[in-house]
């Protein structure tokens, strides 16, 4: 290799791991918090608890029964019978979503998956659809086989799981393309409102019983080495359960706190603080992590600048 080419290289190499370990780290992540004591949905910073600069509380015409994300939207249910949506940095209502009132009975738990909001309608006892870009209603999801009062939703993949408040309580799982149930559910638990996806794991919440659980989410199964939770380790009245970066997030009603467990072992990890200014907490959401601006450019610079010294190397 010729000395030219030999700076070349060696000066390439150090610009692509310059701008490598530079790049800007993932935006905080944010929680979203209903209060069922205000009717108020709250944004947080989730490793600080402090409130998000920029968002303005939501005030909701009931109490905020279900909360969910997707991309910069949040959507919210009530328990004052409507679907809404909302611009989840700042807050305000979402350009182009109509809030809908329409197939909604005593709404409660919502989830997003492929462009659609399930609702599950406690009081009508069905899994209504719609539209996540709109808010137009698409109908009838699932209704009354393997319902009983519906309360808590959650989608992984291809399969919608349900909890439900009746027939002394249950989680149960369908085939979200054939409504077909999935083998190995029921599990008998009592008031499962909240309910969360992480990768092969199903977690739990159960008003009645103050207890967070872990399931396979494949067969219903506990989940081995997960160490089912009780008030003894700060759950009061726990509502809903959002899971991210190791960590399940849950919302205690009558506690007025956001409590932290291991996702893995189900141990409460103490040194989560609670954001403060909650009222009554029953719904949560957590975003996912973003690049902030620049970071995706800078990172494939760095790849670009990588892929030139090899041909440079390649060619000598």
């Amino acid at each position: 290799m010729k000395p030219t080419r030999v700076l070349l290289s060696t000066l390439a190499s150090a610009a692509a791991l310059l701008l490598l370990l530079t790049a800007p780290a993932s935006r905080a992540q944010t929680l979203y918090v209903g209060n069922g004591g205000n009717n108020t949905v709250g944004s947080f910073d989730l490793a600080t608890g402090v409130a998000t600069p920029g968002f303005t509380p939501i005030s909701l015409g009931g109490i905020p029964n279900g909360l969910t994300l997707s991309g910069n939207a949040l959507y919210a249910t009530s328990s004052s019978g409507t679907l809404s949506a909302y611009n989840a940095t700042t807050g305000a209502a979402l350009a182009g979503f109509t809030p809908t009132v329409t197939g909604l009975s005593g709404p409660t738990g919502v989830a997003f998956s492929g462009g659609k909001l399930y609702v599950a309608n406690t009081t009508g006892n069905s899994i209504t659809t719609y539209n996540a870009t709109t808010g137009a209603a698409l109908g009838l999801y699932l209704s009354p086989s393997g319902l009983i009062q519906p309360i808590g939703l959650a989608i992984s993949g291809g399969t919608l799981y349900v909890g439900n408040e009746g027939g002394g309580g249950s989680v149960r799982a369908f085939s979200l393309a054939t409504w077909v149930a999935v083998p190995g559910f029921p599990i008998s638990l009592s008031f499962p409102y909240g309910l969360t996806i992480s990768g092969t794991a199903l977690y739990a919440t159960s008003i009645n019983d103050n207890t967070l659980s872990a399931y396979d989410a494949t067969t219903g199964a506990a989940l081995p080495g997960f160490t089912t939770q009780t008030s003894a380790n700060g759950l009061s009245f726990p509502w809903q359960v959002a899971a991210a970066g190791g960590n399940l997030y849950v919302a205690n009603n009558t506690g007025n706190t956001i409590t932290a467990y291991n996702a893995t072992t189900g141990a409460r990890d103490l040194s989560y603080i609670s954001p403060s200014g909650l009222s009554g907490p029953v719904s949560i959401a957590i975003s996912t992590p973003v690049p902030e601006p620049g970071s995706a450019l800078l990172l494939l610079g760095g790849t670009a600048l990588l892929a030139l010294r090899r041909r440079r190397t390649g060619r000598a």
